[in-house]
């Protein structure tokens, strides 16, 4: 077994002396904070897939899914890619896979680092002038506890609403011309935009 700690880069494994011949493991963060995690195998003899590998600290890593062989019969001369998304990307977290032979032989790839993205947050409300309703979007996380509360300046309070989802709106029909205050709130963040009623 090859130790945690190299980074083995393009390998080959010779298990019954018939190589499988991989490039590197690369990753990346998606755009919902995701592991997408690629390779590629230029040739495949007897391969019966790979075991995905996560890890926090690069050293101790642990099974997190298994990837089967495109190639027919787990043998192929063709170059074929593989994709993988391994879920969310907390901290910093560490990748790997295993191939493994239809006879048992195992050889580990190269380690991968992704750092997580923390995404932006923002409340989107629109129209901006309104007259009756006021759509709002999240972008970024909902976090526990989510509520939007619309006062004036005094700290007058007109509407109240928690959300439950990303997408939601505001029934403003009743409330006098002006403008107020929207104020949304939740477990890990707090943001106001000014709203003008017309």
């Amino acid at each position: 077994m090859v130790n945690n700690n190299i980074d083995l880069g393009a390998f080959e494994s010779t298990g019954g002396g018939l190589p499988v011949k991989s490039g590197d493991l690369t990753g990346s963060v998606s755009s919902v904070g995701h592991a997408v995690l690629s390779w590629i195998t230029y040739t495949e003899t007897n391969n019966k897939g790979f075991y995905i590998q996560r890890s926090s600290d690069g050293v101790q890593f642990t099974n997190q899914g298994f990837v089967a062989t495109q190639a027919l019969n787990g043998t192929g001369q063709s170059k074929l890619n593989y994709n993988y998304d391994a879920g969310v990307v907390s901290g910093t977290t560490y990748f790997r896979f295993v191939q493994v032979d239809q006879n048992g032989v195992q050889t580990v790839s190269n380690v991968v680092r992704l750092e997580s993205k923390e995404l932006q947050f923002k409340l989107l409300a629109f129209p901006n002038p309104v007259q009756n309703e006021l759509h709002l979007k999240i972008q970024g996380e909902l976090a526990n506890n989510a509520q939007v509360i619309l006062m004036n300046y005094a700290g007058k309070i007109f509407r109240q609403k928690q959300l439950s989802s990303k997408e939601s709106f505001l029934d403003l029909q009743g409330l006098a011309a002006g403008v107020y205050i929207l104020h949304y709130q939740d477990a890990k963040h707090s943001v106001i935009v000014k709203v003008v009623k017309q």
